[in-house]
């Protein structure tokens, strides 16, 4: 989706269509009657909302992962912490 999004904020939405002064009258009275640039807002707002929240889901499997290695991590220190007063 951010692929998508970017291509097509890089190709069409920042590009002006024509070089001609009545093709620019006509984009921009397009833009006003379609309300193309609140439509872009909307879409650009709900594209970070969804870019967050799934950033946000794999820094918590990421956290959790990270977790459950120092949880096990401490385990085994303290088995082999005890394995060594044994042996002394």
């Amino acid at each position: 989706m951010r692929k998508k999004f970017t291509k097509f904020i890089g190709e069409i939405w920042t590009k002006e269509l024509t070089n001609s002064e009545t093709g620019s009258m006509f984009y921009a009275n397009w833009k006003k009657v379609f309300e193309l640039e609140e439509s872009y807002q909307e879409i650009k707002n709900k594209y970070e909302i969804l870019y967050k929240a799934v950033g946000i889901d794999s820094n918590t499997k990421l956290n959790r992962i990270v977790f459950i290695a120092l949880i096990a991590s401490i385990i085994l220190n303290v088995i082999n912490f005890m394995a060594l007063m044994k042996v002394t």
